[in-house]
């Protein structure tokens, strides 16, 4: 059975005809260059994965605010007659052409690091960024510690956020982040109980609640219980 969201969003986008090579969150090296760029053959780096259409990128608009942009093994940019372009390959390729301003150099971390994490390590970033910015300090409730919500905890807690609850049902994703101090509290959906909400925020609940998992049972449950205080925030990257 065919997703609805995948044939909605990005079956129209794909063109017919064409191959498709997945990936979209890669690294590799530098061997072949354009007469105009200043990246080096040999530079090792990582790609963001939203490319900026041709419009975009004569204003050096990225792929993040370009509004036709295109991500690489998905979909092709879009053109200004509403059409799609064929989608540059992904990272699964032997070789792949990107333009200048998605390369990020990584120096010597690639011998350290699984570089191709530095893309979606972004998503996680921004969410923890933005809760900072609308005044989230004192409680966070993540659901969820596969990578993203491992993530998201130990990026919430580096800006400051001083209460983070992670709830995980999965017995080693748990004690994972309890083992690396992810959060303040990782416990079982059974354990977040009426009483442990209202002692740890005051009879008033979280600032912000963050699906990072993607059930529709999560979000049932969010609204039931009253997990979020009044004017909080709702966030669905899981969604």
């Amino acid at each position: 059975e065919k997703d609805p969201w995948t044939v909605e969003n990005v079956y129209p986008k794909m063109v017919e005809g064409k191959d498709l090579v997945f990936g979209h969150e890669f690294y590799g090296k530098v061997v072949l260059v354009g007469k105009e760029t200043t990246t080096k053959l040999g530079e090792i780096g990582c790609s963001e994965s939203h490319y900026p259409s041709p419009e975009c990128l004569k204003q050096n608009i990225d792929g993040h605010t370009c509004k036709n942009y295109g991500i690489f093994g998905i979909w092709g940019h879009r053109n200004i007659d509403g059409t799609y372009a064929p989608v540059l390959g992904g990272g699964y390729s032997e070789y792949i052409l990107i333009p200048e301003i998605n390369f990020y150099p990584v120096g010597e971390l690639y011998k350290t690091f699984h570089c191709s994490l530095i893309e979606p390590l972004g998503n996680t970033w921004m969410i923890a960024q933005d809760l900072v910015k609308r005044n989230i300090k004192n409680n966070l409730l993540i659901y969820g510690s596969g990578p993203h919500g491992l993530n998201l905890q130990i990026f919430a807690k580096h800006l400051g956020i001083k209460n983070i609850v992670a709830i995980e049902p999965n017995d080693f994703r748990r004690e994972f982040s309890k083992t690396i101090g992810a959060a303040n509290f990782c416990i079982k959906p059974e354990e977040l109980t009426k009483d442990f909400t209202n002692t740890l925020t005051n009879n008033q609940g979280f600032e912000a609640v963050v699906d990072v998992a993607g059930y529709k049972s999560i979000i049932d449950s969010i609204l039931e219980n009253n997990l979020i205080k009044e004017n909080g925030i709702l966030g669905l990257f899981g969604l």
